[in-house]
């Protein structure tokens, strides 16, 4: 059966009727009325990242400061964030991780300022405390070019079938998308193994839909590639990869 991982069973029984744990079987379609999440989306994702694939150098902009800001002795007029086309999805599932405990960054981690600031000093190779002590104003602008660089556009995918923002290649072969048709055959129990393996990693998640490395658990699943295909993607697919595992289009 797609999508089941290589060591579980090779596909369901048929549970007798009447027995309460047949509900183990339900089809993760039936649990989006239970399981609701919110997915923040931005107007105009697509187009911004489609502009910024056709830029020659295909880098973010250079933050530019209003006013110079100190740190540790050193002047910056502006804050270099090209370092993000360089970190990974693993990152992001890294960053969330050591955030445990602080509930905006375990609920939607990419509006978080703590999971911001993690992420942003190891693109720009600065001490956490660069951004942590960065005035408001500079805070903003980075919050603003980060939330751009993350933002997904889920209605670019089609079918079911996850388009890349960019190509990717994952063991020599490249990928333009990724086929998602085994998310149909999933069901409660795959959710569990997956809610399983983030306890089993030290990731406290009270709910697991919103943790990036439950959704390349079930990304995993739902495609029949490996975990690390996923974890190994560039870090602007995080979002994309957690709307798509949040979205009813793959589960129906």
């Amino acid at each position: 059966r797609r999508g089941c991982p290589s060591s579980g069973p090779a596909g369901p029984p048929s549970p007798p009727r009447g027995k309460a744990w047949g509900f183990a079987w339900v089809g993760l379609g039936a649990l989006r009325e239970v399981r609701r999440v919110v997915i923040v989306k931005q107007a105009g994702a697509a187009q911004r990242w489609a502009a910024f694939l056709n830029r020659k150098d295909k880098k973010m902009d250079i933050i530019k400061l209003a006013k110079p800001y100190v740190f540790e002795g050193t002047e910056y007029g502006e804050i270099d964030l090209n370092g993000l086309d360089k970190l990974t999805v693993q990152d992001a599932i890294d960053a969330q991780l050591a955030l445990t405990g602080q509930p905006g960054a375990v609920i939607l981690p990419e509006r978080s300022t703590a999971y911001i600031a993690r992420l942003c000093a190891k693109a720009a190779g600065l001490p956490i405390e660069f951004f942590e002590l960065l005035p408001v104003g500079a805070a903003r602008k980075v919050r603003g070019a980060f939330t751009e660089f993350m933002t997904s556009d889920a209605d670019e995918d089609t079918g079911m079938v996850l388009k890349l923002k960019a190509p990717y290649t994952y063991k020599g072969k490249t990928y333009k998308e990724v086929d998602m048709s085994g998310a149909a055959e999933l069901t409660v129990l795959d959710m569990a193994q997956a809610e399983n393996e983030l306890a089993a990693a030290g990731h406290v998640a009270a709910e697991p839909a919103l943790d990036y490395l439950y959704c390349c658990l079930m990304a995993a699943r739902a495609s029949g590639m490996d975990k690390e295909f996923f974890t190994g993607m560039p870090l602007a697919e995080a979002t994309h990869i957690k709307n798509a595992m949040n979205s009813n289009r793959f589960f129906e």
